[in-house]
């Protein structure tokens, strides 16, 4: 039993070093720029994973590219910092590293750091519902990428001009923005075509029953709405991504409502349900249930609407938990530098290379000990 407790110290011994011999690998780089460059690669690869290593890795190719007075590597370690206080949630230091990457980036003409810088903007400015700056923001980034013929980034940037439009429900700018993104799409592109055919799809619907408070919709437009999500559906299934595919049954379910063609509404929205439940799907399982309150409430079952509401916002309350709890799990420590273990480091690779001595030893000792 001690035996294996030994070898168990030993392992977790050598693998709690693993950050840190990276780390001591990375700083032993003679070329300024290139230890910069992998500080900030590494800092990147660890972003969702291990938030603190992440921002103390981007701290510290801050301070190197300092030293390097590059404009271009200061403006990659603002980059990665701008990007961890924006996954943190603190959006105000997020926007003051992103400006100064996009003005350093500006200096010098990097243009593909110009539009990644453009687009951080544009998602800082977006949770911020600053939404005339995040578009102005996305345009400049679209017409940097296309100096660079990036299709799938000013694709995606498109997409996000597209939701800004939707929110302000300028549902005819939002289409435009969704069909030009599907155009520049590889034809096998399933996947983000999907999104992109989904997008359009409520946009009809929701361009469908702007006046239904007036008592009049557009039928025209909400069966539009309506095909363009099977349209979805199809590919999703063709690209065996089933999961997704529940949310296109409830778009077609509750667009179905106003057309007052309630059992296809029903069985498109039981659909969309089930596939939450059987997928842990909780955002869809939380839409279906409002679907759900909908659809009776629209057959004048007031009873089950009331069930079905109540569930929604008991849903909703977990949700917004679990999205806090995710938020927190970005969270990091400013002033916690793991990396000033380097100091030490000789000391820790001399007693590494002690217990490794020992354990060469001990083997051999152990079994010749017990060998009959």
């Amino acid at each position: 039993m001690r035996f294996f407790l030994f070898l168990f110290f030993i392992s977790f011994s050598i693998h709690a070093q693993d950050n840190d011999t990276l780390f001591s690998r990375i700083i032993s780089v003679q070329n300024d720029t290139e230890r910069v460059n992998q500080l900030y690669k590494r800092g990147f690869s660890l972003r969702n994973q291990n938030p603190q290593w992440a921002f103390e890795y981007g701290k510290r190719a801050e301070t190197e590219a300092l030293k390097t007075k590059s404009k271009k590597h200061i403006a990659k370690s603002y980059n990665l910092l701008g990007i961890m206080f924006y996954k943190r949630g603190n959006y105000r230091t997020a926007m003051r590293y992103h400006k100064q990457a996009l003005h350093l980036r500006e200096k010098i003409n990097d243009v593909l750091g110009i539009a990644q810088s453009q687009t951080n903007l544009g998602n800082v400015y977006s949770d911020i519902e600053m939404l005339y700056e995040a578009e102005e923001a996305y345009l400049n980034a679209i017409k940097a990428y296309k100096q660079s013929g990036n299709n799938e980034k000013i694709a995606d940037c498109l997409l996000n001009i597209g939701v800004l439009k939707h929110k302000q429900k300028q549902y005819d700018a939002a289409i435009g923005s969704y069909k030009m993104a599907t155009e520049i799409l590889p034809m096998n592109d399933y996947y983000s075509k999907a999104i992109f055919l989904t997008n359009i799809g409520e946009a009809y619907v929701g361009k469908g029953v702007i006046d239904m408070l007036k008592g009049t919709i557009d039928k025209e437009m909400i069966e539009k709405g309506i095909a363009y999500n099977q349209d979805a559906l199809k590919l999703r299934l063709m690209a065996d991504n089933y999961l997704e595919t529940g949310d296109n049954y409830l778009n077609i379910g509750e667009a179905h409502l106003p057309l007052g063609n309630f059992d296809k509404a029903k069985y498109y929205i039981d659909t969309a349900l089930y596939i939450a439940n059987k997928n842990n799907y909780f955002e869809l399982r939380y839409q279906a249930y409002k679907g759900l309150a909908l659809y009776h409430n629209e057959t004048k079952n007031f009873k089950e609407a009331f069930i079905w509401l109540k569930k929604y916002y008991d849903l909703g309350d977990s949700i917004i938990a679990m999205q806090a709890e995710d938020k927190r799990q970005f969270d990091f420590d400013e002033e916690a530098e793991h990396y000033q273990y380097q100091k030490h480091q000789a000391l820790h690779n001399v007693w590494l290379l002690v217990s490794v001595f020992a354990l060469v030893i001990f083997i051999p000792f152990y079994f010749i000990r017990f060998k009959r």
